[in-house]
């Protein structure tokens, strides 16, 4: 048995399973009424871990290109990070390069491919992490074995690699919007809020200064007025000045603006409203409960009215 209950009503799992997963609630009854707590969900933590790969890539200079890793299935999502592994010594490092940048998918996308980049010696290593997980998991390592020259001339051509197009984020949490573009030489896209620069220094709550080369804008701390159209403009002069445009969208939980007091006192036959009012972006559902059951009749926009 993996549930179990004890003295104090509480439930206790043991070597969770799928099948645990769902909707709980306590309700107490006795002679006089019942009393219920609110409704909890329960979700099993979890990765799914795939079969790892080894895999070798020839790029061309100069030219875009994208390494990708499949973000395995898992609850809270696996995160993804890139490492690069040193054969020789056995040392691993995060990987940084302002030519490249991942996307949420956990794709590696770089700007343009250099000489320097073929290495057999060294490889990119794709990691998933997880609450599930005491370490990382590799997902997929990449040797990059060959570079070579390309057929046409590269130098001034921009080419969308991974844009942003509409962003869906909540009040408080930390989101980017991406606009990676590739090429050569390489372009450090600027950004603007409704026609309203919005590049100024790394220390703001909104900036492109986030070691990405102005490839992804970080919103720190979302707020209800980021809401609106943000637009980046993408220009490495040489090549033709291009703009890329982002509907970004912010949805709030809901929050109590009135709300019940603990007692309510009424005279016999009068009607009383017990108040309650809540706020959020969309506007949330107020439902009401008495002795558990569900209560339609007398709710009303102010509260329920009695």
């Amino acid at each position: 048995d993996t549930l179990t209950t004890i003295d104090a009503g509480s439930l206790v799992f043991s070597q969770t399973k799928a099948s645990d997963e769902g909707e709980y609630q306590c309700f107490a009854k006795s002679d006089f009424g019942v009393a219920s707590t609110r409704a909890t969900k329960l979700r099993r933590t979890y990765i799914e871990t795939p079969a790892f790969e080894e895999k070798k890539v020839t790029v061309v200079e100069g030219k875009p290109f994208e390494l990708r890793c499949p973000v395995p299935g898992g609850y809270p999502k696996p995160t993804i990070s890139w490492m690069r592994h040193h054969d020789e010594d056995g040392s691993t490092e995060n990987f940084m390069d302002r030519r490249a940048t991942y996307s949420p998918e956990g794709t590696l996308y770089f700007s343009n491919a250099s000489l320097d980049d073929a290495n057999d010696k060294t490889k990119l290593v794709c990691m998933a992490s997880s609450p599930a997980a005491d370490e990382g998991v590799p997902i997929v390592t990449y040797y990059i074995t060959q570079v070579t020259p390309a057929s046409e001339p590269t130098y001034g051509e921009l080419i969308p690699q991974y844009l942003s197009d509409h962003v869906v984020a909540k009040v408080g949490d930390l989101t980017y919007l991406y606009c990676i573009y590739g090429g050569t030489p390489l372009a450090h896209p600027s950004w603007s809020k409704d026609g309203v620069n919005v590049d100024i220094t790394y220390k703001d709550r909104i900036t492109r200064h986030n070691r990405s080369s102005g490839r992804r804008l970080v919103i720190k701390e979302v707020w209800a007025e980021d809401a609106g159209t943000y637009t980046c403009d993408v220009d490495n002069q040489a090549g033709r000045r291009l703009q890329h445009t982002i509907t970004f969208s912010v949805v709030s939980a809901p929050t109590f603006t009135t709300k019940p007091e603990k007692r309510t006192l009424a005279t016999r036959d009068e009607d009383v409203t017990i108040p309650c009012k809540a706020t959020g972006i969309p506007s949330p559902l107020v439902s009401w409960t008495y002795n558990g059951e569900p209560v339609t009749e007398g709710v009303t926009g102010d509260g329920l009215v009695i």
